[in-house]
């Protein structure tokens, strides 16, 4: 199955490997490594993380990586897996849902 990232998703999680180059000397590319393995978690296993909430009306997913802490908030689409978010524990609780509508619990 494919496995898509939205811009901003993307950009999280350029922003989370640049921290992890550039603050864990022992272990620089280990978020990149662990976000590799989850992708290919979910091309295998789709609904592999537990339904988290809703998003925008979009049932979402998480999938925790465990070694950096981050988690990935995803859906399951007609042909591909959407991840809407990377979010690092550093940042805080959750990604603030977009509209009043969402709630992610």
């Amino acid at each position: 199955m494919k496995v898509r990232f939205t811009e901003v998703a993307a950009d999280q999680a350029d922003a989370e490997d640049d921290w992890w180059r550039e603050n864990r000397d022992k272990a620089p590319g280990l978020f990149t490594s662990e976000l590799q393995q989850a992708v290919e978690t979910l091309r295998t296993i789709p609904e592999a993380g537990p339904l988290y909430g809703i998003l925008d009306d979009t049932p979402m997913r998480r999938v925790e990586l465990k070694k950096t802490r981050c988690q990935l908030y995803y859906s399951v689409e007609a042909e591909e897996i959407v991840i809407h978010f990377v979010w690092g524990a550093r940042r805080g609780d959750r990604p603030a849902p977009r509209d009043k509508k969402s709630s992610l619990s």
